[in-house]
């Protein structure tokens, strides 16, 4: 099997796995107090009456805190079950359903929220999603963007294990240095032992936009929270 084909079929399983679990998914959700408290941090930080992106939104259980200080949100998902949750709110200007890799929004928000999703994006496809959120922010917008971290051997191991069954993995060494010549992507990642979050900056430039100030926390081992204001 090709890559293109089994990325193309992984994405169609994620979507199907959104859909399906999307009308009880808020009653069943993950740990997100840290999200909540950085996206309200970031409210904060707006002008009045901001226009927010949230891409991808999910159920939109993020619009009730953007609502909530004054701003307009609209948001974008693949899965058509959670948009469908999303709308049941009543609080978005306008929801599309749309890949990250397919935004196509220039210069129109004062911020972006890029939640618990680059997961799911396969890692050549990080410097053309990273492109498209620069490109959505009004000069001056911030992103408000997670990266969740795992330990290295499991990291090996999956993909030892993906090798073995001939599936197309790549590994990150390999993907890195296909990215385009014209991208330069420096990162500090780590974690610390106590609840307190760790904080560390790092930056970012492109050949074609500003540089990119960034402030990264992590709060555990697996689960990094990115915070980047666009100068």
């Amino acid at each position: 099997m090709d890559r293109a084909t089994w990325l193309a079929d992984r994405l169609a399983a994620v979507v199907a796995a959104y859909d399906a679990e999307a009308a009880d998914y808020d009653q069943h959700e993950y740990p997100s107090a840290t999200q909540r408290e950085w996206v309200a941090r970031l409210m904060r930080q707006l002008p009045p009456e901001s226009m927010v992106l949230d891409a991808p939104c999910g159920t939109g259980k993020y619009f009730p805190i953007i609502a909530a200080a004054g701003h307009r949100v609209v948001g974008i998902d693949q899965s058509g079950g959670m948009l469908d949750q999303a709308r049941a709110r009543r609080i978005a200007t306008s929801l599309d359903r749309l890949a990250l890799q397919d935004l196509g929004y220039r210069d129109q928000f004062e911020a972006v929220l890029t939640i618990d999703a680059m997961e799911n994006v396969p890692p050549e496809d990080w410097p053309r999603v990273l492109a498209n959120v620069h490109g959505a922010l009004h000069p001056g917008g911030f992103v408000y963007m997670t990266v969740e971290e795992i330990d290295a051997s499991a990291i090996d191991a999956a993909f030892d294990a993906l090798v073995c069954r001939g599936m197309p993995a790549c590994a990150a060494r390999w993907w890195k240095a296909t990215w385009p010549a014209t991208t330069t992507i420096r990162a500090a990642t780590r974690s610390c032992s106590g609840s307190r979050p760790s904080s560390w900056t790092f930056s970012t430039r492109t050949s074609s936009g500003p540089t990119v100030g960034a402030i990264v926390t992590s709060c555990c081992a697996i689960d990094a929270e990115v915070a980047v204001e666009n100068s």
